[in-house]
C-alpha cells in the first residue's frame, strides 16, 4: 500500500510534464483537439452513420460540379459527421469565415453552411480567370467577392438536397447574408446540430465546406416512414468477414500519360534532351491501370504537395479494356 501516491504527490509529478503541443508531431502529424463531454447525442449511432453513408455518396457528385464551375478536376471527401451545439460549429471555423443563413421560407432558418476563406477566394479567382491562388492567411473578403460566392452556393445545396432526397425532399435555400443578424440567432447557441464536413482538393482551389442542420427540424422532418428509411440502410452483399479481409488487400495503380509510336531508327539514334511527342492531348482525360487494365480515367494534378490524378469516370466490368502497350515501329 505504500506504492500508492497521494493526491499531492500525483500533481506534484503531472505539473513536472512537459506541456504538449496542439500541433503536428511526428510523421503521422494528428490533429489534437479537445472533445466536449457534453456534446448532444440525440441522433442514434445508426442515425448518423446513415446520414454519412448519404453524404459520402454525393460527395463525389459535388466534386463534378465544383470541378465545372471552376473548370478544373476537384475531389470532394467527407470528413466527419458530428453532433454538436450551435455554437461550438461557429467556433470551429477559421477567422472571417462568412456564414449564410440556411432554410426555407415557411419555417425560417434551420441551419448554416459555411465554407473556408482560403477556399472562396481561391474559387473566385479561379471564376474570374486566374490559376485559383489564395493568400496563405484569408483576410477579409469585399462585398463583390461576397456576391461571386453566391455562383458556389448553388450546386452545395443542390448536393445537399441530393443527399437528403433518398429519405426526405428538404428544400434548401439561403435566407441570411453574411454581415446580417448574428449567424445562429434564430437557432439559439445553445441549439444541437448536425454538422457535416466536406473536404475539397484537386488540382484547384483547395479547403472546406461546412454546414449544419438544428436537430429540432430533423427531428420533425425524420418521423414516421422517412425514419425508418433513414435507418433501413441496405446491407452489403455477401459475408461482411470477406469484405472486410477484401477491403484491407493493397492493389498497385498506375496512371499511363500516354503512348506514342517510334520508328526504330529515331530509336536509336535518341540522345538526352530529345523530345517525344506522345497520341494523347493534353485536354484528354489519362489512363489508371489496375492488375493491367484501364479502370478509371481522370486528370493529373496535385494535392498537398505531391503529384495526384483526379479520378473522373469509372469504367464498368465490360468497358475495363487491357491498356495499350507501348509499340516501336521497324
Amino acid at each position: 500500500m505504500d506504492e500508492i501516491l497521494s493526491p499531492e504527490e500525483i500533481e506534484a509529478l503531472l505539473g513536472e510534464l512537459p506541456e504538449r503541443s496542439s500541433g503536428p508531431s511526428g510523421a503521422a502529424g494528428r490533429m489534437i483537439q479537445e472533445y466536449d463531454l457534453t456534446r448532444p447525442t440525440r441522433m442514434g449511432h445508426s442515425q448518423v452513420d446513415r446520414v454519412s453513408q448519404l453524404h459520402g455518396a454525393i460527395a463525389g457528385p459535388l466534386g463534378e460540379k465544383l470541378g465545372k464551375l471552376l473548370e478544373c478536376p476537384t475531389q470532394v471527401d467527407l470528413a466527419a459527421v458530428e453532433q454538436l451545439r450551435v455554437d461550438d460549429f461557429l467556433k470551429s471555423l477559421p477567422e472571417r469565415t462568412p456564414v449564410y443563413g440556411l432554410g426555407d421560407e415557411n419555417v425560417g432558418v434551420t441551419g448554416l453552411i459555411a465554407a473556408d476563406p482560403t477556399f472562396l477566394v481561391g474559387a473566385i479567382d479561379r471564376m474570374l480567370g486566374g490559376l485559383g491562388e489564395a493568400e496563405p492567411a484569408a483576410r477579409e473578403m469585399t462585398p463583390t467577392e461576397l456576391a461571386l460566392t453566391e455562383n458556389l452556393m448553388a450546386p452545395l445545396l443542390a448536393a445537399i438536397s441530393e443527399a437528403w432526397a433518398e429519405v426526405q425532399p428538404m428544400r434548401f435555400q439561403v435566407l441570411s447574408q453574411p454581415g446580417e443578424p448574428r449567424p445562429g440567432e434564430d437557432l439559439g447557441g445553445d441549439a444541437p446540430v448536425l454538422g457535416i464536413t466536406f473536404l475539397v482538393g484537386g488540382s484547384g482551389p483547395t479547403g472546406s465546406i461546412r454546414y449544419c442542420l438544428a436537430t429540432k427540424h430533423l427531428e420533425a422532418q425524420l418521423s414516421g416512414e422517412s425514419s425508418q428509411k433513414l435507418l433501413n440502410a441496405p446491407e452489403p452483399a455477401g459475408d461482411p468477414r470477406v469484405a472486410k479481409i477484401l477491403r484491407e488487400v493493397d492493389l498497385t495503380l498506375s496512371c499511363v500519360l500516354g503512348h506514342a509510336r517510334v520508328p526504330l531508327a529515331e530509336l536509336s539514334d535518341m540522345a538526352p534532351g530529345d523530345v517525344i511527342p506522345l497520341e494523347r492531348g493534353i485536354d484528354q482525360p489519362l489512363e489508371i491501370l489496375c492488375a493491367g487494365h484501364v479502370k478509371f480515367r481522370g486528370y493529373a494534378g496535385h494535392r498537398r504537395g505531391r503529384l495526384a490524378v483526379s479520378i473522373t469516370e469509372r469504367l464498368q466490368e465490360n468497358d475495363a479494356a487491357p491498356a495499350m502497350p507501348a509499340a516501336v515501329e521497324g
